[in-house]
């Protein structure tokens, strides 16, 4: 048990550091683990300013914020309950009342969730949160009460801080995306201390597709890749779509063969596009590639 609750502890603990990060660099003050009232209770994030933080220093996902911004944090290993509600509205008024706060147009009160069980998706109308967009939920009272359901937002949506605890496809995005970026290592790191499993099959896969990619290379050929392509910082950058756009017909089928060129091209342009496509050349007169032809047929 005890072990179960020092992992749930990890995720919550890097998630905190990260957006502790992030906000720092918005030049907002952050206090982790702030202990408010008599009771051994705690804030798991306070995001401060001396005045409103301007929108454009902030993540877009966070620019409702104001100058007291109280944060519990649910991760996938600590999952959202109805209680955890009702306590961030009590620990934002106990963070009020020890600051001596009374314009509650000052303070916002967020949690932020791997995801919302159905029990507390149906108790949130009673609770007086109404869905004001995707994954975002607000209880306008006093002061402003937010719930950002991960598992719901658009993709586009939550920094990358917050991405790599949503699920494996987004993370992998942001490793592929971040892996060689200096100003990202704290994101890499957390992802391959948390999800060591999935970095190590990603790798595998990444290290793979180079090869292949290089195999492409060697096929269509170096001089040509070059001068038919934009430049790239290495190899690995360019993908099997990049390699292939500069060429024709002839060298296409040459460099993968008659079936892969198929499948490319039905995968780029859909069922319906490509039966259509089809049935169109299939009405032009037939010239000496009668054996291409034939081997092509869907």
């Amino acid at each position: 048990m005890a072990r179960k609750r020092a992992k749930r502890n990890q995720y919550e603990a890097r998630l905190i550091q990260l957006l502790k990060r992030r906000f720092e660099q918005a030049r907002l003050k952050v206090q982790d683990h702030l202990k408010v009232g008599r009771l051994p209770l705690e804030i798991d994030m306070l995001v401060r300013s001396s005045r409103t933080p301007t929108n454009a220093r902030l993540p877009k996902l966070f620019r409702y914020f104001q100058q007291h911004n109280v944060l519990e944090i649910k991760t996938e290993q600590t999952p959202l309950k109805i209680g955890d509600l009702l306590k961030l509205q009590a620990y934002t008024w106990l963070y009020m009342e020890q600051r001596k706060i009374y314009d509650a147009e000052q303070v916002t009160a967020t949690v932020i969730a791997h995801h919302v069980p159905a029990p507390v998706r149906a108790a949130l109308p009673a609770l007086k949160y109404r869905r004001v967009s995707r994954g975002v939920y607000k209880n306008r009272a006093a002061f402003d009460s937010y719930l950002l359901d991960l598992a719901e937002l658009p993709e586009t949506l939550p920094p990358e801080e917050l991405q790599i605890f949503t699920n494996r496809a987004r993370r992998e995005k942001v490793f592929i995306l971040r892996m060689d970026d200096p100003k990202k290592q704290a994101i890499v790191d957390a992802m391959n201390d948390l999800y060591k499993n999935e970095v190590k099959k990603l790798m595998a896969y990444l290290d793979d597709k180079q090869k292949k990619v290089k195999r492409y290379v060697d096929i269509i050929g170096r001089k040509r890749v070059a001068a038919a392509l934009p430049k790239k910082d290495h190899l690995a950058a360019l993908s099997k779509k990049d390699l292939l756009s500069a060429l024709n017909e002839k060298d296409l089928v040459e460099a993968l063969g008659a079936d892969e060129a198929l499948r490319l091209a039905l995968v780029k342009m859909g069922r319906q596009r490509f039966l259509k496509k089809v049935e169109e050349i299939s009405r032009k007169p037939i010239r000496k590639q009668q054996p291409f032809a034939a081997s092509t047929r869907p």
